[in-house]
């Protein structure tokens, strides 16, 4: 965290990540737009075969792409990491809105998820309220 001669505090929460090789995430990212492209199709014709097909996999680029990058503080990475893992689930679970369990099975994954999302900014980016 900066605090600069504004006043304005700059938040980086990408500190704990060191820049990536976009050659690195070429593959990924190729493979992510391939799965949303079908995704998007698949939502606006109410397929959940299709979209049990392509959501899990674009939300497994994610996790993918942070796998793949050399962390410069490795506890800040695995706190992001398992965050992901949490959404991805909650991806999976929220494909079926009609089965109230895991309709709910998929909120609480997300809210787990972003929790820990809460927890890595904290613990790792030196954010503070008070300056």
């Amino acid at each position: 965290m900066k605090v600069e001669r504004s006043g304005k505090i700059k938040l980086n929460i990408f500190a704990g990540w060191c820049k990536p090789k976009i050659m690195s995430l070429l593959p990924i990212i190729m493979v992510a737009l391939v799965f949303l492209a079908g995704l998007l199709y698949f939502e606006r014709t109410s397929s959940i075969p299709g979209r049990l097909a392509t959501k899990p996999v674009v939300s497994v680029m994610f996790v993918a792409a942070a796998v793949t990058r050399t962390p410069a503080d490795p506890q800040y990475a695995s706190i992001i990491l398992a965050a992901l893992v949490f959404c991805l689930i909650g991806d999976v679970c929220l494909i079926f809105l009609s089965n109230r369990k895991l309709f709910l099975a998929g909120l609480a994954a997300f809210l787990t998820g972003h929790l820990i999302y809460i927890r890595a900014f904290h613990c790792c980016a030196e954010f503070s309220w008070i300056t």
